[in-house]
């Protein structure tokens, strides 16, 4: 399941390894089931996303050089470049008033439901991680560009003035909803986990989350490794790794941790699945993190070895 030398079972690949990448997708439709679909996809020219019936497509920029999409009247951006033509219709989120090209990067999102009034238009050279499910009534914009999203310090970025940006928050569900996905399938945030900062990163977990009295899907958290210096962030040390530790056995509190190397493009996946649970600690990476279900399963720490 690595396309790195690993002396466990740990789901680890690079963006630009296909064949890894197709173990990585295997996987995670393997954890989650018929309702979500995943795939990789390289893209140099063009390429037209189109609404399927019932069901929500989001799409996570790894790579774009010279790269765009094309937004229609009515669709929602959070948080436009500035002097976009759209107007504000609540919080972050703004509507498209005119069609226009909005240029886009690695780091940023891309979503299409059958809700949409369009196709979506995506132009240069791109590669990104594809994940479709049900629609809900969550409302996930068009386009979310992370470089114009407000900071917002927590979980494994939580010092002082941390990147730390929700592309697609979760919303909370009400306490007494036994399904505790609420209306989240999907979520991601991006954060810059540094090991110079206070405080550090720490080892955690995630397992399966509940849906009733006594169901409960499986959970999972994907990091996409993004290049630091796209973002204007100050390096790490040269002698601090970038790196994740994974704990693949979280009952045994004196286990090792496996540490997996990583680099813009790598892609990572912690599972908390009902037969196997494993946890991590990300040591100097910046990354896209994508939860299915959602950022709604508990948080479990782990102690250090």
């Amino acid at each position: 399941m690595t396309s790195v030398d690993l002396a466990v079972d740990i789901a680890v690949a690079h963006i630009s390894d296909r064949k890894a990448t197709t173990r990585i997708t295997d996987l995670l439709a393997d954890l989650h089931g018929s309702e979500y679909e995943f795939a990789i996809r390289h893209v140099r020219g063009s390429a037209t996303l189109y609404p399927v019936p019932g069901r929500l497509t989001a799409c996570f920029l790894m790579e774009a050089q010279g790269a765009g999409l094309s937004l229609f009247q009515g669709d929602l951006v959070r948080c436009p470049d500035a002097g976009f033509p759209a107007r504000t219709v609540g919080d972050d989120l703004s509507e498209v008033t005119e069609r226009r090209w909005h240029p886009v990067q690695a780091g940023d999102t891309v979503c299409i439901d059958d809700r949409a009034r369009s196709m979506a238009n995506l132009s240069g050279d791109l590669a990104w991680f594809e994940v479709s499910m049900p629609v809900t009534d969550y409302a996930a914009p068009r386009l979310t560009p992370l470089r114009n999203l407000k900071d917002k310090p927590g979980g494994c970025a939580a010092h002082a003035g941390a990147f730390r940006r929700e592309a697609l928050p979760p919303v909370r569900p009400v306490a007494a909803d036994p399904d505790r996905r609420g209306v989240n399938r999907i979520n991601m945030h991006a954060l810059d986990m540094r090991t110079d900062r206070d405080p550090p990163p720490s080892p955690h977990c995630h397992g399966p989350v509940a849906t009733g009295t006594a169901e409960s899907v499986n959970h999972s958290e994907t990091a996409l490794i993004l290049p630091r210096s796209l973002y204007g962030l100050p390096p790490h040390g040269a002698d601090l790794p970038e790196q994740v530790e994974m704990y693949p056995c979280v009952s045994d509190p004196a286990g090792e941790p496996t540490v997996v190397p990583v680099r813009p493009g790598s892609i990572v996946v912690t599972p908390g699945a009902r037969d196997r649970t494993m946890g991590h600690c990300f040591v100097n990476a910046f990354a896209m993190l994508v939860a299915i279900p959602g950022f709604v399963s508990p948080h479990h720490g782990l102690p250090r070895t």
